[in-house]
């Protein structure tokens, strides 16, 4: 919950800093309130991602897991 406070605080305070300039264009036609937001996009593209990646990591892990228990009950016992 902290965390998402968080980012909330610092994308207000982004787009506070941000707005003044908000109406200078650059050469391409794009602003920096437009520039700042695909980069505020990137990044949560980044964190999904990794997201994503530690989901498929735990995934893994856990198939692995299993197959050891597996292993461990065939064995016999002494």
């Amino acid at each position: 919950m902290k965390t998402i406070k968080k980012r909330l605080l610092i994308l207000f305070i982004a787009a506070v800093m941000v707005a003044p300039a908000g109406c200078k264009r650059s050469e391409d036609g794009e602003g920096p309130a437009e520039q700042v937001g695909r980069k505020i996009d990137s990044g949560f593209d980044a964190v999904e991602k990794a997201g994503q990646e530690t989901g498929k990591l735990m995934e893994r892990a856990g198939e692995s897991m299993q197959k050891a228990g597996e292993s461990m009950q065939d064995k016999p016992k002494k």
